[in-house]
């Protein structure tokens, strides 16, 4: 088995299979929206009610049922947010598998209930995609802080995340779409402002298309003024804001571990390094862990062919894991929890890793 195989399959499941059951994947996804973006409402709509229910930010922390209410408020709430963000990951990938009114949803309805939206989100993450684990060269988007294979490394890279996606979604309400109003405040953005603008030199002149700006600006303006619409309907409440933000950190928290434990902790140097990256270094998590991780429940078969709906990853898993016994084993050690994180993290297992690269 090797890369080449393994690619060569996937590409013929795409042709033969994934364009002609179009209409499944839209199914599913029509079923994914409906489900995502009326929980996400009640979720606000929870926080709303709890707002207008307590005196004060000292209230909250008055009795444990109350201190235990908010936390679950705010838990609910960035779970939603969660799952929103990891079905808007599918969208970029896979948006021709949406139908019309999906789409509609997904590029307006979504960023109204949680802070970010195709346009921004496709930007920065094909950049990951086209430069896997080029940490050093500062290619690959949200790089780990620390590079040691040690699992305090990994908890350590994980809190620093965690804020700074927060950050990234408080300065998407904020600062970003006042900030998308003329050439001259864009480059101000993405070269001083925007933490995924400064990843690459040649990131910028790439995003110059007048029809994503647009997108993503209105996007962004959607979010902003919803957040404040609730806010208002709080009565501008305190409690509400600490609610909300708490909700975006848990969120960010739930990403920040999900991404990084999907990537092996080991910097690679050129494009053909970041191609054979995309198979050996990462994960493969199952449904077993989360209900639906999209994209990251076979992160594996997502990198070899990002191309492919995460509808159909589960049966082109299958698929390799039948005509390659050794894929079935990387697949099996790659979807354990304990075992990625020993691999991937554990001090002794850099030089396999790195002489697994090699070979593929």
């Amino acid at each position: 088995m090797n890369l080449a195989e393994v690619t060569g399959v996937t590409n013929t499941f795409f042709q033969n299979q994934v364009i002609k059951r179009k209409k499944e994947a839209q199914y599913f996804y029509n079923k994914m929206i409906v489900i995502f973006t009326s929980t996400a409402l009640f979720g606000y709509l929870s926080i709303i009610y709890f707002s207008h229910q307590v005196s004060g930010v000292s209230t909250i922390f008055s009795s444990a049922s109350n201190f235990l209410f908010v936390l679950g408020a705010a838990f609910y709430l960035g779970a939603c947010m969660y799952y929103l963000l990891t079905l808007l990951h599918d969208y970029v990938h896979a948006s021709q598998y949406y139908s019309k009114k999906a789409r509609f949803v997904m590029e307006y309805i979504v960023p109204a209930l949680v802070p970010m939206n195709p346009s921004g989100y496709r930007w920065g993450h094909f950049q990951h995609h086209s430069n896997t684990n080029r940490f050093s060269e500062e290619l690959d988007t949200l790089p780990p802080f620390k590079l040691d294979k040690t699992l305090s490394a990994f908890w350590f890279n994980v809190a620093i995340h965690s804020l700074f996606i927060t950050l990234i979604f408080v300065i998407r309400i904020a600062i970003n779409p006042l900030m998308m109003l003329s050439e001259k405040t864009r480059l101000i953005y993405f070269n001083y402002v925007s933490p995924l603008g400064r990843v690459s030199p040649t990131a910028y002149p790439a995003r110059k298309c007048e029809k994503e700006f647009k997108r993503n600006f209105t996007a962004n303006l959607i979010s902003l003024a919803t957040i404040l619409s609730f806010w208002a309907l709080s009565g501008f409440s305190l409690v509400f804001l600490i609610l909300y933000f708490s909700a975006l950190f848990i969120s960010s928290a739930w990403i920040s571990f999900r991404s990084l434990v999907d990537h092996a902790c080991v910097d690679v140097k050129d494009k053909e390094s970041a191609r054979k990256a995309d198979f050996y270094l990462t994960s493969n998590f199952s449904d077993k862990y989360f209900w639906y991780a999209g994209f990251a429940t076979y992160h594996l078969v997502h990198h070899i062919n990002s191309s492919i709906p995460h509808y159909f990853c589960k049966e082109i898993n299958d698929i390799l894991c039948n005509e390659y016994p050794e894929y079935e084993q990387l697949h099996l050690r790659r979807n354990n929890i304990y075992l990625v994180l020993h691999d991937f993290f554990g001090k002794d297992t850099k030089d396999t890793l790195e002489v697994n690269l090699i070979k593929v």
